[in-house]
């Protein structure tokens, strides 16, 4: 079984700007408040390390696609691959109404375990749109910083 979740946050700045910020994992400390501790490149093949707030231990999800400064897409299991199997996009489109772009979050979720973790799945996921309105804000922050603004 196989469940889809997305999320989408507008974003005023240039995909570049957008995509420097969503991969200095490093920097999340000084912006991110779901997720104050990354590690790792946008390479493919490679795990992150994340902790997220609220969440006891680390995640490491593996780069699965780096496609700058459009796309980054990783890959997380828990137990086995047919217990619970995450897939989680991050797609940096051009805004539909105003000048910028907009952070699209889409993930999947699939396994065995998904219909019985579904609601807790999905308010987890929903806590990420806390993480793209700290993405945009800080590359708001950049821009002003930069005076682009």
């Amino acid at each position: 079984m196989a469940r889809t979740f997305e999320l989408a946050t507008p974003i005023d700045g240039t995909v570049e700007e957008a995509w420097r910020v969503l991969t200095d994992f490093a920097a999340y400390v000084q912006w991110n408040r779901l997720v104050p501790f990354g590690h790792g490149s946008a390479t493919p093949g490679t795990h992150l390390e994340f902790r997220l707030r609220g969440r006891p231990g680390r995640r490491r999800p593996r780069v699965v696609t780096s496609t700058p400064p459009q796309e980054l897409v990783l890959q997380d299991t828990v137990g086995h691959k047919t217990l619970l199997h995450m897939t989680h996009w991050f797609t940096f489109v051009p805004a539909a109404q105003s000048p910028g772009v907009d952070l699209c979050q889409r993930w999947r979720a699939e396994g065995m375990l998904v219909p019985l973790l579904w609601p807790l799945l999905r308010r987890d996921m929903a806590r990420f749109a806390e993480f793209g309105h700290g993405l945009r804000d800080r590359v708001r922050e950049l821009r002003q910083v930069q005076g682009k603004t």
